[in-house]
């Protein structure tokens, strides 16, 4: 069907915008078949709706923008359907590339312009596409917080590449010693005993002609030896696809990678009141482990593993990330010598801590604390650990300073829920600009606004949504010092405060799973999901 067919209508008012696959916006790695396409419509004319609609799928953005459609082209559809439009073209095979883009009729009949194009992409959705194995840390000296890295060579240039990390432990990907997108606490919680989640990205920026390295640095997160994990290291197999002129290269994870044992140990057995944190030994800190010039040769070979008997799917919700950097209300030293650092409100997530003047060897050693019992008049209750009256879950961190001038710490494997930090083992207080506290969210867009002339309901509606923002990891971290998973319960209490304040639907879908995941044969379901 031709454009040509709609000269001489009048042109509408209508602009579509806002198209998304699958609830996100230009997914990569999606591993729904006959995925669904959604736009939204913006006029200035109260009324108007939409009474037909046309979609075009190409396999090339050339192709789109000459409207050849080789993939899908509906034609004009009467219908005011715009949400959740089920892709019924060409079947999409692993690794295809999808741009697309909408038309929209108006209620006077009258076509709207083509929409911006959008996009996705197809993961790996057959086993054999799998060609990378499973790989591990084959000698761990303790619970395992592995770095793991393989360097190769590209003779071309590269037109598109992307890299599917398939993992139940948390993970950073770096490729030639830049850290690949701004998540963190990737890929987010699923019943591991079940399904492990996958993540794709698009790494053509990162790679070059010449030798590239490709290096993981890992945390076993909830796979722990206490929830199946026996290897006492993270597993994962991560493949990257890579198009040059000449067709297509893959790099994936087998043998001949190398492994080492990072800087990171665990603290804490990852179980109610024993969350705890990380030792980080910045001594063991390996400057260029991420870099293609390392010298690797001492490494580990990494082991191979059998495949794990569980269903591999695509994540397919937002992946959390830090948000703006909160400063410090007030840093005191208490009578035993404790620097205490107040933020004046809990989230959860990481502290950056800026330290100076330390020697080697000097140990600091952080408490991350959610209550101050000492501001209460009565006697309290208390859930949890606690130290000088604040409790914490042990929730803590230990650094080990490698001697250098201003050192700096975060978490990276772990996180905590807290509003005050208490510290041992630093000769000189903070500066408030030396500390900040980093709130870890899930990457959602705001859904709705509201605002009136009452103070008091507008400080009420955004102490709400923080309170949201706050604890929404629940959905694919787990929540609070004790890291709560959300129970049936909570969706039901908060789930149209969401739904009105922020676009969470991917969210929500991977929930759905969760519980079904969660059910037993006999239609028992457990309390909380993830399990």
């Amino acid at each position: 069907m031709s454009t040509a067919l709609f000269v001489g209508c009048g042109e509408s008012s209508v602009t579509v915008s806002n198209l998304s696959c699958e609830y996100l916006t230009d997914p990569l790695g999606i591993d729904e078949k006959n995925p669904r396409l959604s736009w939204q419509l913006k006029s200035g004319q109260r009324g108007q709706k939409q009474t037909a609609y046309r979609v075009l799928v190409a396999s090339s953005k050339e192709k789109l923008d000459k409207s050849t459609a080789d993939f899908w082209d509906t034609g004009k559809v009467k219908s005011d359907q715009s949400i959740l439009v089920a892709y019924d073209g060409r079947e999409l095979v692993s690794r295809t590339h999808c741009f697309w883009k909408v038309m929209s009729w108006d209620k006077d009949g009258n076509p709207s312009k083509w929409s911006e194009t959008a996009e996705w992409s197809m993961g790996l959705l057959k086993s054999e596409d799998w060609t990378a194995k499973w790989i591990t840390n084959p000698a761990p000296k303790r619970l395992s917080y592995p770095w793991l890295r393989q360097t190769f060579d590209l003779k071309e240039n590269i037109e598109r590449a992307v890299i599917h990390v398939n993992t139940p432990s948390y993970y950073e990907l770096h490729i030639n010693g830049k850290k690949v997108s701004p998540y963190v606490l990737t890929p987010g919680i699923s019943k591991i005993d079940k399904r492990f989640l996958v993540n794709s990205y698009d790494v053509t920026s990162y790679l070059h002609k010449g030798t590239n390295c490709i290096a993981l640095w890992m945390g076993p997160g909830w796979h722990q030896p206490g929830t199946g994990n026996k290897y006492n290291s993270p597993i994962l197999r991560a493949q990257l696809d890579i198009q040059l002129p000449s067709g297509l290269t893959v790099i994936g994870t087998d043998s001949d990678w190398r492994v080492h044992e990072s800087c990171i140990s665990q603290i804490g057995s990852w179980e109610w009141d024993e969350f705890g944190g990380e030792h980080f030994d910045a001594r063991e800190y390996l400057q260029d482990w991420n870099q293609a010039d390392l010298d690797d040769s001492d490494w580990l070979y990494a082991g191979e593993i059998a495949p794990p008997e569980v269903l591999h799917s695509w994540q397919g919700c937002e992946s959390p990330r830090l948000s703006q950097a909160v400063s410090p209300k007030r840093i005191f030293q208490l009578n035993n010598g404790k620097w205490l650092i107040d933020f004046g409100r809990p989230l959860t997530g990481w502290m950056n801590l800026k330290m100076h003047d330390l020697t080697a060897g000097q140990i600091i050693h952080i408490y991350y604390a959610d209550l101050n019992y000492n501001d209460y008049d009565q006697e309290m209750n208390i859930a949890g650990s606690s130290t000088d009256g604040f409790q914490h879950f042990n929730q803590q961190d230990t650094y080990i300073a490698r001697g250098e001038g201003s050192e700096s710490f975060h978490s990276r494997f772990n996180y905590h829920s807290f509003r005050y930090a208490l510290i041992t083992g630093l000769d000189q207080k903070p500066a408030l600009e030396d500390a900040s506290a980093m709130m870890i969210e899930p990457d959602i867009p705001s859904a709705g606004q509201f605002e009136c002339s009452n103070e008091l309901f507008n400080s009420i509606h955004e102490t709400t949504r923080y309170t949201f923002r706050t604890q929404n990891p629940g959905l694919a971290l787990g929540t609070g010092e004790a890291r709560e998973k959300s129970a049936y319960g909570d969706g039901g209490v908060h789930l149209s405060g969401y739904l009105y304040n922020f676009k969470c639907d991917a969210n929500f879908r991977k929930w759905i799973r969760d519980w079904s995941d969660n059910q037993r044969q006999d239609g028992w379901f457990g309390h909380t999901a993830p399990a």
